[in-house]
């Protein structure tokens, strides 16, 4: 964390994207947001209601303290709602299943010249 406020701090970027929900995701949103970044949110508001995976109080923690959410269906823009964030929600899709279905035919193509050769 102390690295990470050293490059924020030299680089002075205008936002900190965070994807997802690991612990390096939570460190980097703290870091940025404690050094006066703003913090964008990237599949926001996805909720298991388990608070005992860390992944779950990760989240909850990163949507709080992140000024743009960009959550990936209406189901976590409800819940970001409902817990009432302070930043602006953007319900945006999954970009991740996105590329998925971009490159699947490619996948599929490699995979079926692989077996075949």
């Amino acid at each position: 964390m102390l690295r990470l406020e050293k490059v924020l701090m030299n680089l002075r970027p205008s936002l900190v994207i965070i994807p997802g929900d690991t612990n390096s995701a939570l460190a980097g949103a703290l870091v940025a947001v404690k050094t006066n970044f703003k913090v964008a949110h990237v599949e926001a508001g996805a909720r298991s209601y388990d608070m005992s995976m860390p992944e779950e109080i990760n989240r909850r923690a990163i949507d709080h303290i992140s000024s743009l959410l960009f959550a990936v269906s209406e189901r976590c823009v409800k819940n970001l709602e409902k817990e009432m964030v302070l930043g602006r929600i953007y319900l945006t899709r999954d970009a991740m299943f996105d590329v998925f279905l971009k490159h699947m035919p490619l996948a599929l193509k490699s995979s079926i010249n692989v077996a075949s050769g």
